[in-house]
């Protein structure tokens, strides 16, 4: 279903000889007009209805027609006043409607003669699109509609309403599962394999709407990019599907067999497949080669040994931190050329992992299996976070710990290496390893030294790597 936009252009793109539109833009199911900002409860009431019906854009400052409905006058909100209204705005989507429902923002600013908007004073355009994680319910317990001009409470007794929007909510958590838990086909000979696969969304719940900007050529440039600003590791086949765009890299592996691809939809949903590094643990031989190069090798070799573990497989976390170190910078890089902003939301999926071992080359690990034992996963797939909803995914911000820092892309190269940290966190947590494995205290105040840890381990990963290639 496509949106309501009066305007015919994306919000960022407003000016404000647009807002002459409303002057014979009658004020109804998709719009309403405010005068001045009323209170943080009707903000929220105007939030909750929209996002329950169809979407709709609300606008303050704007004084309506009492006999047309349209707008009559731009006076605007003192200028002054608007830090304000935005802090309203945002409480009264976080704090007084539960799910908070979505909603995008436009300041347009005087003076604007075009339509008699003052020096000193600003217009807020706030579009919110259909929420698909209906009802959205008001703090007063009411769950409100747009019913013509105005936002109503649905009566208890109206069940069709009220069950069409937990089914709109119900759709999407479907959809969500569908997509996740989907199988691909893998070889016989990749039945041994394990997965990582990495789900990033802008909106997990689907409620904005908006496709991709980029073109083949550019995505396919970004892609090949071997540039430490676009990740590093690239990738060399490049090529359309349709319902958006893959990248995988086929360099020296066997172009028939799962490898390491992107998979990047239309809206902008990113679907990363990561072969995971393992052995077979067999006598020693191979798991010392395996190894070699490690800290933390030699002991977790006599741990095995200790606790009669000849059989089964062995998988490399380690091996994992610069990979989603490479993908976390490409991934921003990716959101730039989209104008896409952070936070950025997250699901992961191991699939083959039943009888896996989870390995991690720093102190805490081999501290971690001397007092609780080597973790031996005892499922086929786990997701991290656990759950199939588009409510269980673990958001993405920008990193505080990079806020002091000037260069913009040291900045951003920190910020992503913590992107990478929690990630793989997240990912140990679903082998088997608690928090204490990986040497994050979640109530300290030191994740710089932890993301630090990290990527000294993520440096030794290369070289055992590169090792490891020598040998092949």
């Amino acid at each position: 279903m496509n949106p309501y936009n009066p305007f015919q252009k994306p919000l960022s793109d407003l000016n404000s000889s647009d807002l002459c539109k409303l002057r014979v833009t009658p004020e109804g199911w998709y719009i309403e007009y405010k005068r001045e900002f009323p209170s943080v409860s009707s903000a929220a009431k105007s939030l909750s209805a929209f996002a329950n019906s169809f979407g709709g854009w609300l606008f303050y400052g704007i004084k309506e027609n009492p006999e047309t409905r349209t707008a009559e006058a731009f006076p605007g909100i003192l200028s002054e006043d608007i830090p304000q209204v935005e802090e309203w705005l945002r409480q009264a989507a976080s704090s007084s409607v539960i799910p908070p429902p979505y909603f995008e923002h436009l300041i347009i600013h005087g003076p604007a003669p075009e339509i008699g908007l003052p020096e000193s004073r600003a217009i807020v355009v706030v579009c919110i699109p259909l929420g698909n994680n209906s009802p959205y319910l008001h703090h007063s317990g009411r769950i409100y509609r747009r019913v013509g001009d105005a936002s109503d409470p649905i009566p208890v007794t109206d069940r069709h309403s009220l069950d069409l929007l937990f089914q709109r909510g119900q759709n999407r958590c479907t959809e969500f599962a569908n997509l996740i838990t989907q199988e691909s086909r893998i070889s016989e000979a990749e039945q041994s394999a394990s997965y990582l696969t990495l789900y990033f969304f802008t909106d997990p719940w689907g409620s904005r709407v908006q496709s991709s900007k980029i073109d083949f050529e550019r995505f396919a440039s970004l892609m090949m990019d071997s540039s430490l600003e676009s990740g590093r590791v690239p990738f060399d086949n490049i090529f359309t599907s349709s319902d958006g765009l893959l990248a995988r890299q086929v360099k020296s592996n066997d172009p028939y067999r799962r490898g390491f691809t992107w998979k990047y939809y239309r809206n902008c949903t990113s679907e990363i497949t990561i072969p995971l590094s393992s052995v077979r643990l067999g006598t020693g031989a191979e798991l010392r080669e395996f190894l070699d190069g490690y800290e933390q090798a030699a002991y977790f070799i006599e741990q095995c040994a200790a606790h009669r573990l000849t059989d089964g497989w062995l998988v490399d976390l380690s091996q994992s931190f610069f990979i989603l170190c490479s993908i976390m910078i490409r991934l921003n890089r990716l959101y730039e050329i989209e104008g896409l902003s952070w936070p950025v939301f997250l699901k992961a999926r191991i699939s083959g992992t039943w009888r896996r071992i989870p390995f991690l080359d720093i102190p805490d690990y081999a501290e971690f299996i001397s007092v609780y034992g080597i973790p031996i996963v005892q499922q086929q797939e786990c997701y991290a976070p656990f759950g199939t909803s588009p409510d269980t995914c673990f958001e993405l911000n920008e990193s505080i710990i990079a806020e002091g820092v000037t260069d913009a892309r040291e900045r951003t190269m920190i910020a992503r290496f913590a992107d990478a940290c929690k990630i793989l966190l997240n990912i140990a947590e679903a082998f088997g390893l608690h928090h204490s494995a990986t040497g994050f205290d979640p109530h300290g105040s030191e994740e710089d030294n932890w993301i630090t840890k990290m990527s000294v381990m993520g440096d030794r990963a290369i070289s055992v790597s590169q090792r490891r290639s020598c040998h092949l």
